[in-house]
């Protein structure tokens, strides 16, 4: 790699350059581009219109910017559409050139025209994220003004919110066609999200989604589909909402099944091109290591402490999780891969293939570089000087993942 270090001239012909070009954009007025009875989006406001206290008002006012289908032209300096001047330069179908191309690609940006269409859309798209939010009886209006400014027809769009009342939980019920998943609701329904005075909202109906998922899945029920929650429904009275969730069976079965973990195999050094009866199985600490005839990677107790499953306990959607995660911090490895599959001779056990395919254990690289200095009694004196480094670094030191780096550098200066 080659660094020049001297770069004061040019870093200042290219700032004067592309001030040069903002200039001239920023100059020349886009409003001549318009259309008869078009005008470009200027502005997006949202108000509340109401006069009951909104909790968080900041933040809903900020979440609901996010839902602009129409924003405006950014600006330079706050005053230049420059992006959009750039747009209409270089928007023929004669401009093919590579310059042109460039700047379509990297400096210019299409224009805002207001669209009532979308402006429609925005306003429904805010409603519908304040029902899912607990304000079922959420109105969003709108207003459109404009105002020409010379050549240019500019739009401010103003959002009226009325978000009223928030419905608020009473009470939940948990049911569960299984009798099993029934107890265990039970047992969980203290720890709920879904608490009483939270917003019936469809965060916090996420939330309890995945709080019921999970901590099946770290009782043995791998394959539990959260789709199989079915959606909140409520009796309401007033603001108070009385809430009932129930738990789905698997389409054509009559229970959730429980897993154990079955076989675990782990193939240090996966090469897809290896056929699987090549390998020999040599068993270790109940793991299968797989190998093709030449020795693993890494030695199988360095593996062995990064995989938390173990044959015949049951399966733990988190020991599962931090198995993943603890064998791709080993350096060593580029890809890691656990395949999942049910055992075809013995019914609720889960099989596990763990391919771990190595990096490249031995990485050298180099770095040269050119740089200047002047001494600081400007005396105008400067010093050219150039400098080199080498890194060597071994991923797999004594075959057990550590990484284990050594770099040199070393540099000359001269006075000329």
């Amino acid at each position: 790699m080659l660094q020049i270090k001297s770069q004061h001239i040019f870093t200042l012909t290219h700032f004067l350059f592309i001030f040069v070009l903002l200039f001239l954009g920023s100059s020349c007025n886009t409003g001549k581009y318009l259309n008869e009875g078009e005008s470009y989006v200027n502005k997006n406001i949202i108000k509340f219109d109401t006069k009951q206290k909104v909790e968080k008002k900041r933040t809903l006012s900020y979440e609901l910017s996010t839902l602009y289908k129409q924003k405006p032209n950014d600006k330079v300096l706050w005053l230049f559409k420059s992006r959009l001047w750039f747009h209409y330069k270089t928007n023929k179908q004669e401009d093919t050139t590579k310059i042109d191309n460039w700047i379509r690609r990297v400096l210019a940006a299409p224009p805002s025209i207001y669209d009532s269409l979308q402006t429609v859309e925005t306003a429904k798209s805010m409603e519908y994220y304040l029902q899912h939010k607990g304000y079922y009886n959420a109105k969003v209006t709108f207003k459109e003004e404009r105002k020409k400014t010379g050549p240019s027809t500019n739009s401010k769009i103003t959002y009226y919110v009325n978000p009223y009342n928030i419905h608020t939980i009473d009470s939940v019920f948990f049911s569960a066609e299984d009798p099993n998943i029934q107890r265990i609701l039970n047992d969980i329904s203290d720890d709920t999200y879904l608490k009483k005075g939270k917003p019936v909202s469809i965060e916090v109906y996420n939330q309890e989604v995945e709080r019921i998922t999970k901590f099946l899945k770290n009782l043995g029920y791998a394959y539990f589909d959260r789709r199989l929650i079915d959606q909140l429904k409520g009796d309401s009275s007033g603001l108070k909402v009385n809430l009932s969730l129930n738990v789905l069976n698997p389409p054509n079965e009559q229970k959730h099944e429980i897993f154990r973990i079955g076989k675990i195999q782990v193939y240090d050094g996966y090469n897809p091109k290896v056929l699987q009866s090549n390998y020999t199985d040599s068993l270790i600490g109940g793991i299968h290591f797989m190998i093709d005839g030449k020795n693993t990677i890494v030695k199988q107790q360095t593996i062995l402490n990064s995989i938390y499953l173990k044959e015949g306990d049951l399966y733990r959607e988190d020991n599962f999780i931090k198995t993943n995660r603890q064998l791709r911090t080993l350096e060593i490895y580029k890809f890691v891969s656990i395949k999942t599959y049910r055992d075809s001779f013995e019914n609720g056990k889960i099989n596990f293939s763990i391919r771990l395919t190595p990096k490249q254990k031995i990485v050298i690289g180099a770095d040269i570089e050119l740089n200047n200095s002047n001494y600081s009694t400007g005396s105008g004196r400067t010093l050219i000087g150039t400098a080199a480094s080498i890194n060597i670094k071994n991923r797999n030191f004594a075959q057990n993942a550590s990484v284990i780096s050594l770099q040199l550098h070393g540099g000359v200066e001269f006075d000329f």
